[in-house]
């Protein structure tokens, strides 16, 4: 008889998983995961969905895979290691015990946007700081990174493929051709994403030249640092600055000051942006200040100026905002598992006077949430419900109904509408969505919209109908097809549209063994750069 014994792993009140004993456990034991992804097919897998659901559109989104779970379960390890160096093992300081004795964390979340901002991940990390638990000083990586630590820990080396280069060839119903070459290299060693773009009349041979060449620069902790732009000038046999992007963080890896400046090749700095932030213990944002100069010669000048107070409870976030002359009061609701159960914001003027109210409701035992809008109408002089959404979610946490009503005159009348509906597929594809507008209020239908998604092992048809009188009589809009190699990824791309141009595209793949940069590098909508991650850091909770 063998006998087995499944063990609980909590540090304070906060359960990490649940795993059968053994001498080595890695967070993937905890999520259930019984390896890692390693070969190149099972990366590719992870990489396609991490993408697709860290698009801004809810629709597309699912629930978080284990890997993810994992993800976040080395990252929170890692946040908590006294040395904060993953190389040498993690110990966590015995105090952290006690600081989160009551306290839960949900690990389930999407890791490159959610995890890191929980309340109480913050909540915790600030406390240990102000105890002196680390020096004053705990870093935040990126997500990736933390994968980087894990897997190298675990004496792992993935074959992560990676975009490395996309062609296209734009056609037009004249027969006019335009194509782009885009190749991509990232240098592990200086942390540079490395892009090369050139623009040329026929699709042929590689070129070796290019016309404009992109270098993102990242820090020790995974955050975009520089970003510059050139056009290379084959008269000088030299490359030309256009743009020239540039980040501080602090020693927590939280963005203090960015900046962006527009360069003219001739007459040099032509515009300039800057951002500047500041935090309180617990990491979150307290100020942030925007100037802006449209000249070489004069400074960034002040254009606006943010505030931000906290208070934290259990399961209350309240942040107060302070814009100009308007203040926004806004409390965040948590469960006891620290999952949303919604907002409400209030925004008043300098006066006092509230002009304006929004709230969000998540029912997670029905799985509905409902977000509803208020603005002072002008003629009543009272707060009106101008836009009101109603979402229901699948069990995979994608929407599948959902319907927005709008007042756009504050009559109290609904006066448009619109509608969705989804299904998708056992592989977490979209298979069809459609897409109802009641654009003046009478309950009839004005437009439609729908997409129809058809799948197969090596290739994936993606058709898109409109009905611009709201009769059924759909018209088409585009028809795309992808064909894919023997991973999933998809390595040409035909686009048709009903005005007869047509799309067409070429992709390459590199194999890397570091999951940073986690996201390929591609330009598609479906293709997100690492640069996201920065922008999603940029004072976005």
């Amino acid at each position: 008889m063998v006998l087995s014994c499944t063990e609980s792993f909590n540090i304070g009140g906060i359960q990490l998983g649940k795993a059968l004993a053994k001498a080595q456990l890695s967070p993937f034991d905890l999520v259930g995961l019984e390896k890692p992804p390693v070969s190149e097919a099972e990366t590719s897998k992870v990489l396609r969905f991490i993408e697709n659901n860290n698009l801004p559109m809810p629709e597309n989104k699912a629930l978080p895979i284990p890997f993810e779970a994992a993800t976040n379960i080395a990252a929170f390890l890692q946040a908590l290691d006294e040395d904060s160096n993953a190389t040498n093992g993690v110990t966590i300081p015995a105090l952290f015990n006690t600081l989160a004795q009551d306290k839960q964390l949900d690990f389930k979340t999407h890791s490159s946007r959610y995890f890191n901002y929980q309340p109480t991940f913050r909540y915790l990390i600030g406390q240990g700081r102000m105890k002196g638990l680390w020096g004053d000083s705990k870093p935040l990586m990126n997500y990736a990174k933390v994968l980087d630590y894990l897997y190298n820990g675990l004496g792992l080396k993935p074959t992560i493929p990676k975009v490395a280069s996309d062609w296209r060839d734009y056609t037009d119903s004249s027969t006019l051709a335009r194509s782009t070459a885009e190749v991509y290299d990232f240098d592990e060693t200086k942390q540079q994403l490395i892009k090369k773009i050139l623009f040329y009349r026929l699709l042929s041979a590689l070129p070796t030249d290019f016309d404009m060449k992109i270098i993102s620069s990242y820090n020790p902790l995974g955050s975009l640092a520089t970003k510059q732009e050139f056009i290379i000038d084959y008269d000088v046999s030299g490359d030309k600055i256009t743009l020239d992007l540039k980040a501080d963080y602090n020693q927590n890896n939280w963005i203090t000051y960015f900046s962006h400046k527009d360069i003219d090749p001739e007459q040099g700095v032509v515009q300039k942006y800057a951002e500047n932030y500041d935090y309180n213990s617990y990491g979150y944002l307290t100020s942030v200040i925007y100037s802006h100069s449209n000249s070489s010669y004069v400074e960034p000048t002040l254009i606006m100026s943010r505030s931000h107070d906290y208070s934290y409870t259990n399961k209350t976030l309240s942040e107060i905002v302070t814009r100009e002359k308007l203040t926004d009061t806004t409390h965040y609701l948590y469960d006891a598992l620290g999952r949303s159960l919604g907002y409400s914001t209030e925004t008043k003027n300098d006066l006092g006077k509230i002009v304006a109210q929004s709230s969000s409701t998540m029912d997670w035992s029905n799985l509905t949430k409902t977000i509803t809008f208020k603005n002072l109408s002008e003629q009543s002089n009272e707060l009106v419900i101008t836009e009101q959404t109603l979402l229901k979610y699948d069990p995979q946490w994608r929407v599948i109904d959902s319907k927005k009503f709008k007042d756009t005159n504050s009559d109290k009348v609904w006066d448009a509408m619109e509608a969705y509906q989804a299904n998708y597929d056992n592989a977490g594809n979209r298979t069809y969505y459609v897409q109802q507008l009641d654009n003046n209020g009478d309950g009839k239908v004005d437009q439609n919209k729908r997409e129809i998604l058809i799948a197969s092992a090596n290739k994936i048809t993606i058709t898109q109908e409109q009905d611009t009188k709201g009769g059924g009589v759909y018209n088409l809009l585009s028809k795309e097809e992808r064909a894919l190699d023997n991973n999933g990824n998809w390595i040409s791309k035909t686009l048709n549209k009903a005005d007869a141009t047509t799309t067409y595209q070429e992709r390459g793949y590199k194999n890397y063994s570091n999951w940073f940069p986690l996201y390929t590098t591609g330009a598609e909508p479906d293709k997100q750069l690492i640069i996201q991650e920065f922008f999603i850091n940029n004072g976005v909770f």
